[in-house]
């Protein structure tokens, strides 16, 4: 993981925001801390061609004091019942640093998915 914040910065936008709520909408350790931090988060926009992205939070805010590098919850994105990929959370001294998009699928995304296709469960959502 790199950090590509020497670019000018600019507040989430509400797709990457809804993403980054959906991700830490659990109950571990740190998600709080995380969860007070989205107000003030801040990002250079996407690295590119990828939907991969940095955030800085600055400011007085909550920190994650798990001394985790790696957000513990797993977040999956899939389409139908076929796996797409996972988003990780990145922290750093205890402030979120980076949204990473693993992808298993053919094609690279260029975009965060929907959070309709986002799931915390590793095996895929039953048929409805």
């Amino acid at each position: 993981m790199t950090t590509d914040v020497d670019r000018p910065l600019r507040p989430l936008t509400e797709a990457e925001r809804r993403v980054l709520a959906y991700l830490l909408d659990v109950n571990e350790p740190g998600a709080a801390a995380l969860r007070a931090q989205l107000d003030s988060a801040r990002t250079p926009g996407y690295r590119a061609e990828t939907a991969e992205f940095d955030l800085v939070v600055t400011g007085d805010v909550p920190l994650d004091t798990t001394g985790e590098a790696l957000f513990p919850t797993r977040t999956f994105v899939w389409e139908g019942d076929v796996p797409q990929g996972e988003l990780l959370l990145w922290i750093r001294d205890g402030r979120m640093s980076c949204l990473e998009y693993g992808w298993i699928s053919d094609d690279q995304p260029t975009d965060l998915p929907d959070p309709a296709l986002l799931s915390h469960d590793p095996n895929p959502p039953a048929a409805g």
